[in-house]
């Protein structure tokens, strides 16, 4: 059991929606709200906090993205993500590195009993989207994989080992473009929209050890 308090940040554009998850946050014991002028402190690594709670807002879902840059930089935040009723988002949002989902019109309270769940190291998502992965789930063990090339599972190991785009193509004598391009290939066939997502897909499906 946690012994001291969940600091929780709060990512929402719209402002009557975030004054809600505020107040459903200050209001919960045990959860300690990162103050709004310190979100990006936060996002720049000065500052820790234990999970973000990011809106993906239509039409650009731009909470999507920071998801994937949490992922990216090593910030050791758990995302919970809440949006809509979408198969695409969900996707989008656990393939970028969310650990939980909620749909938007979730009370104050389950999105704070989602916290403490993510907080303890658990996933949490909204019932109704239980049966949306199931189907998911099932359409990935039914689709037959296509297969990486030994050069694109050459590129992703060393991606996977922390090399950047830049020295794999040193290692490998190949210009960063040719590295690039390879990866997008290699997003293309996961399905996915970055190396983090990349690497624990390729991972999962045994592509890559």
């Amino acid at each position: 059991m946690r012994r001291t308090p969940t600091v929780v940040v709060v990512v929402e554009d719209q402002p009557l929606y975030r004054v809600g998850l505020l107040a459903a946050v200050q209001g919960r014991e045990g959860l300690e709200l990162l103050p709004p002028d310190q979100v990006d402190d936060w996002r720049n690594g000065r500052i820790p906090a234990d999970v973000a709670v990011v809106s993906a807002n239509p039409p650009e879902c731009e909470g999507l993205a920071l998801v994937q840059e949490v992922a990216e930089t090593g910030l050791y935040t758990r995302i919970l993500v809440l949006g809509a009723r979408e198969e695409a988002t969900v996707i989008r949002a656990l393939a970028a590195g969310a650990v939980g989902y909620l749909v938007k019109d979730s009370s104050g309270e389950a999105v704070c009993e989602a916290i403490e769940q993510i907080a303890s190291g658990e996933t949490a998502f909204s019932p109704e989207l239980l049966g949306m992965a199931a189907r998911q789930l099932r359409a990935d063990y039914e689709r037959p994989t296509e297969a990486l090339s030994e050069r694109q599972r050459q590129i992703l190991d060393l991606i996977s080992s922390g090399l950047s785009a830049e020295e794999v193509g040193q290692q490998l004598s190949l210009s960063t473009s040719t590295v690039k391009t390879h990866l997008a290939r290699v997003y293309e066939k996961l399905g996915v929209s970055g190396a983090p997502a990349a690497v624990r897909e390729a991972m999962r499906r045994g592509l890559i050890s």
